[in-house]
């Protein structure tokens, strides 16, 4: 049966940025907002609903408090927003949209203007929701003000009935940044790379709990991925008859979930819709048992014998399975672990490596090596076979082996190169960047994500200045290339090297306003943090991560050089046995 097609882009997106926001790295914030018309269910999960209460207006409210309570309402009842309706006159609530949000800090709600029945409220943008959830950072240089000064947002009142009610309020809600982080939560859907071999986790945002999240969620997966992801993902799961309003989420063991035509889906297409909707609910059901129905009639899934799947019965589709979490750096020009050279001809001294990133084919297999040396020229091999040059030499970045391809990505001035290892003239083959997005620059630095779809990338301008962006890789006809690159730095941060932290969060190192930083980013740009490197002897100028493991950063250069590995924001020590640990360009095992 064909699949729902692809669905329309959402327009011209808004390729702004974020400010800090006062949270803890890896803290979940920033907004995602469900539609106010939450499809009908039955048989609901219980489960305790934490919304704070709303108010509700009392007799005689001044117009100011009217304004003020309304927007705290704005992050009360997410499904419906029943309780901030109460503020508005009826022809207002007609019209007023819950769908999107706007997240701002340094919220100001001025007087009741009389003559112009109006209240004022100014504020920073923070960021934008739409109506699937997806965040959009706000273009603000971190710490500072907006590019144009404070935004301002009018709200009309009248009387009704002797009461003030607002009459024209903001489109959309109007949070503050301290609702965002206490209501909001990230819930990340999955959809296939194009090859249909891996899950590609898509950030949205949102305050639903319970069986409205998870049917919200659902319907999101049929609506289809966000803008960055767009021609990255498969969107064609879904049966073309679907329909978001009849999605139905029912509790019990195993959990439900009601979609119109899935049973009429050849089998292949059935795996990837259960492998879809397994792993997107497991964030909020973990470990739950899950049956699809059509029509209220199960529907076999060939991957799991039986209607019965659970996010586990589809382990290939999580990626390339996560290598040891072994650390190597270099020192003299040479390739180190625990301190000591590794053994094998990549060790020969016939070359002086200055960045290196490693692998292995299978996880018994030897190292498969990608080298920079002498700071201009790749070299591809593996460790005890050797090293070939390639025809890729310059003003290079650190490589990085893209997850499951074989290939190793690096950055040659204003270019990216990819390189197949195994190919016999490791020909490099250029990846196009969408130039209409970054304009032109040198590529400091560059890392892909887990399951090989997103690239975080550094690149540098004109002015010096570095900033860090995410893209989308798109594999397609046998070519490659890098779609919507979306900044996620802030102005006025210099970002130096990034790796990723999680599947949807990176770690960068650089300077805000002159001082050496370590950051932490979504990888849509909400949540935005920085820490100090007080802890460290010197400004850190390589960073290495891996998903649940320390961080591990260089400081100084040449024979100066030491390696550090992080105990917390502030407690750094270097590993070595005794005293600090000669060495440079840490690298976790990729």
């Amino acid at each position: 049966m064909t699949g729902r097609p692809h669905r329309r882009g959402r327009g011209t997106r808004l390729r702004l940025l974020a400010t800090v926001c006062a949270a803890a790295a890896g803290l979940a914030a920033c907004t995602g907002v469900p539609a106010s018309s939450a499809p009908e269910t039955i048989q609901p999960v219980p489960r305790v609903n934490q919304q704070p209460a709303g108010f509700t207006p009392r007799t005689g409210e001044a117009p100011r408090q009217i304004v003020n309570d309304f927007l705290h309402d704005n992050s009360v009842d997410p499904r419906q927003h029943s309780a901030a309706r109460l503020y508005l006159t009826a022809a207002a609530r007609n019209r007023w949209t819950d769908t999107t949000a706007t997240i701002i800090s340094d919220e100001r709600v001025g007087t009741y203007q009389v003559t112009k029945n109006q209240v004022v409220v100014t504020g920073r943008i923070v960021g934008k929701l739409d109506a699937d959830g997806v965040y959009t950072p706000y273009l603000q240089a971190a710490g500072g003000t907006n590019q144009g000064g404070q935004a301002v947002f009018v709200f009309g009142l009248q009387r009704v009935h002797g009461e003030y009610r607002i009459s024209d309020p903001t489109r959309g809600l109007l949070l503050t940044a301290d609702q965002f982080e206490q209501s909001y939560r990230p819930k990340p859907l999955y959809f296939f790379d194009l090859s249909n071999r891996y899950l590609v986790p898509d950030q949205r945002w949102s305050a639903l709990q319970g069986v409205p999240l998870e049917e919200w969620l659902v319907g999101e997966l049929a609506n289809g991925p966000s803008d960055l992801l767009q021609s990255a993902v498969n969107s064609d799961t879904m049966p073309a008859q679907a329909n978001t309003s009849h999605f139905v989420v029912s509790g019990g063991n195993p959990t439900k979930i009601e979609i119109p035509g899935a049973g009429q889906l050849e089998g292949a297409a059935r795996n990837r819709l259960a492998a879809q909707v397994g792993t997107t609910l497991n964030d909020v059901l973990p470990g739950e048992t899950f049956v699809i129905t059509d029509g209220g009639r199960p529907v076999p899934i060939p991957a799991s014998g039986s209607p019965e799947f659970a996010e586990s019965s589809f382990g290939r589709a999580q990626g390339p399975a996560p290598p040891t979490a072994d650390v190597y750096y270099l020192r003299g020009g040479r390739i180190v672990k625990d301190g000591l050279p590794i053994p094998g001809r990549v060790n020969n001294g016939a070359y002086f490596f200055t960045s290196v990133a490693l692998t292995r084919i299978t996880p018994t297999s030897p190292l498969t090596v990608a080298a920079v040396a002498d700071g201009h020229q790749l070299l591809v091999g593996s460790q005890f076979g050797g090293l070939v040059k390639t025809a890729v030499h310059g003003e290079l970045s650190r490589p990085a082996w893209a997850p499951g391809w074989g290939e190793v990505w690096i950055g040659d001035g204003d270019k990216i190169y990819r390189v197949l290892a195994a190919h016999p003239d490791r020909q490099p083959l250029e990846v196009p960047l969408p130039p209409e997005d970054v304009g032109a620059g040198r590529v400091v630095a560059l890392q892909l994500s887990a399951e090989g779809t997103r690239l975080a990338v550094i690149i540098e301008g004109a002015n010096g200045s570095r900033r860090l962006y995410v893209g989308a890789v798109t594999r397609s006809g046998g070519k490659v290339r890098v779609d919507t690159l979306d900044q996620v730095s802030p102005l006025g941060v210099s970002v130096d090297d990034v790796d990723w932290i999680e599947p949807l969060a990176l770690v960068a190192i650089g300077e805000h306003r002159g001082d050496a930083r370590i950051f932490t980013v979504n990888v849509d740009g909400s949540m935005w943090t920085e820490t100090s490197v007080s802890g460290l002897p010197a400004r850190p100028n390589y960073v290495t991560v891996t998903p649940g493991q320390q961080v591990w950063v260089s400081v100084g250069s040449g024979a100066s050089s030491t390696v550090w590995e992080q105990e917390n924001t502030e407690t750094w020590q270097s590993p070595g046995p005794v005293g600090q640990t000669p060495g440079t360009a840490p690298q976790y095992l990729e």
